[in-house]
């Protein structure tokens, strides 16, 4: 599966594309996706990486920081 990553904070825009295995687990997704961000963000406390992996898998999709991220249709 492929994430895309979009960051857009004032002047500076962003977009990557981070690819996993189909089965990989959301929180470990979310777990290596948000350190790995141009903005470095760190690793959520485990209730809101859970909510964020959770919205990755029922909408496809999440927001932090300034960034969103979507599953590649």
């Amino acid at each position: 599966m492929k994430i895309i990553e979009q960051i857009h904070h004032g002047d500076y825009q962003s977009e990557r594309t981070v690819e996993f295995p189909d089965d990989a687990d959301p929180a470990a997704i979310i777990a290596e996706l948000l350190p790995s961000s141009a903005y470095c963000y760190q690793v959520p406390p485990p209730e809101l990486q859970e909510k964020l992996a959770a919205s990755l898998t029922e909408k496809g999709r999440f927001e932090h920081g300034w960034s969103r991220f979507w599953i590649e249709q």
